[in-house]
């Protein structure tokens, strides 16, 4: 059964949209160093033109690197598609992992955590719930260092970059980390207000091995910038903001 990305994909990616992402890639695209790649895992959802299907693929795989520098990232895309493998969307986890080439997307497969990396919320109904629970959030959480940042698509995300596992836990064990943190996000995502606009997702805001659009990158599916806001603003803006040349 094919994923709903790949269905997506099917009916809306052609051949002027993906020589457009190239062109963004190449011409456009700045990366962003807000958030460190360097124990991150990359994945893609791209287009590879030497057997004509969608795919998901690891650019640790791809490019056989270990890890990655988010102020090298350009370089690595533009490699990527030089092989023929154009990237609709391009995700990091949330979490950091010692070697995060060796990391999978399933428990099944061992992973050394290090840290927590990020909390992620957001509601995806609609743009225009997700900007009002990330308002929500933002006001009942102002003491944590927060970023928002606009999916590409109809969400804003409440990026927690100050989550810390070891905070939450009383008695961390230390030796399964990945066990504590999962634990840790639990605790933390069922502490949060009932009121909230709109109904959050648990497993997706618990799941250590979550990904996350990387700042800066593309959407290819609607054709906007995966943004950093500065601070909430309405849908007109946001589009405007995140809009490529």
């Amino acid at each position: 059964m094919p994923s709903q990305y790949i269905i997506k994909a099917k009916k809306i990616i052609d051949q002027e949209r993906i020589d457009r992402i190239k062109e963004f890639y190449k011409n456009e695209y700045r990366p962003d160093a807000t958030i460190p790649l360097k124990f991150r895992f990359i994945k893609s959802f791209m287009f590879d033109e030497n057997s004509g299907l969608f795919i998901w693929r690891s650019l640790h795989t791809l490019l056989n690197k270990r890890r990655f520098n988010e102020n090298k990232l350009r370089e690595d895309i533009i490699k990527a598609i030089d092989l023929g493998f154009t990237p609709i969307r391009i995700f990091h986890s949330v979490s950091n992992w010692l070697a995060p080439n060796e990391i999978r997307y399933t428990k099944s497969q061992n992973g050394r955590l290090l840290n927590s990396g990020l909390f992620v919320l957001e509601s995806d109904k609609n743009l225009k719930t997700s900007i009002e629970v990330a308002a929500k959030i933002s006001q009942i959480y102002s003491n944590h260092k927060l970023y928002l940042v606009f999916s590409g698509n109809r969400s804003i995300h409440v990026w927690f970059s100050d989550f810390d596992f070891t905070q939450i836990i009383k008695n961390p064990t230390l030796l399964d980390n990945e066990k504590d943190d999962l634990k840790a996000r639990r605790k933390f995502f069922y502490k949060l207000p009932t009121d909230l606009p709109a109904r959050l997702d648990p497993q997706t805001s618990i799941d250590s091995r979550r990904v996350v659009p990387i700042i800066g990158t593309l959407n290819g599916f609607t054709m906007k910038r995966v943004t950093l806001l500065k601070e909430l603003m309405d849908e007109e803006q946001i589009q405007i903001q995140s809009k490529v040349n």
